[in-house]
């Protein structure tokens, strides 16, 4: 409660304080993340320590400790976060206006895309293979594929694929064809040739699904 005696340049000064110290452990707190997100992609969970993590990020373990309790809550903490990603995605997507299958092919090359390249993200793939949350990950892919599935309604009534199509299998195939590719380049240690590597799976996949337009011209 402010005294009813203090300044008012004093009450300003007092809450500029507290925003800043509030600035200071958020920017805090995303240090810890990003430093834990390098131990653990380098060392895995079980192999990352409380000091390793302070000492990348260059605060004391008390710091560490005031934002997080132990090593797995960090780990939980990027796995939920980053696997949360899908709808950030969506909207660059749809900013384009784009829609039907040109829609489905840019949503998921941006998905796989940001987990090659985003620090966390990457680790999360870490931490979920590593602590078994298979759930987790699970749901992810459902997600996924469920924000395929407008999509796929669309390229059915502009006719780019035929109408006998399980649209929910097709976002499945496309969904796992995609994880798939991210999963090969990855561990082929050519993680910069993922996008041909999509662009082939896909070019295949349209194979399959779209209307039968006569031969191609080349």
């Amino acid at each position: 409660m402010t005294n009813r005696f203090e300044s008012p340049s004093a009450h300003l000064a007092a809450e500029r304080g507290l925003g800043s110290r509030r600035e200071q452990g958020a920017q805090t707190r995303e240090m810890l993340l990003d430093a834990a997100a390098i131990e653990f992609e380098r060392h895995g969970v079980a192999g990352t320590r409380i000091e390793d993590i302070a000492q990348r990020a260059g605060v004391t373990r008390g710091a560490l400790y005031f934002h997080f309790k132990t090593v797995e809550n960090i780990a939980r903490e990027l796995l939920h976060g980053e696997f949360g990603l899908l709808p950030e995605l969506l909207e660059g997507t749809r900013s384009q206006n784009l829609r039907g299958l040109r829609a489905a092919r840019e949503f998921s090359l941006r998905v796989i895309a940001r987990m090659r390249d985003d620090l966390r993200t990457r680790a999360s793939m870490h931490i979920a293979e590593e602590m078994g949350e298979v759930n987790t990950r699970g749901l992810f892919l459902q997600d996924w594929q469920n924000i395929l599935i407008p999509f796929l309604q669309q390229a059915i009534a502009d006719h780019e694929i035929r109408e006998d199509q399980d649209i929910r299998d097709t976002a499945a195939v496309i969904v796992e064809c995609a994880w798939g590719a991210l999963l090969v380049a990855r561990e082929s240690g050519r993680a910069e040739d993922l996008g041909d590597r999509f662009e082939r799976v896909w070019s295949r996949l349209l194979l399959g699904i779209e209307v039968d337009r006569g031969p191609r011209l080349v």
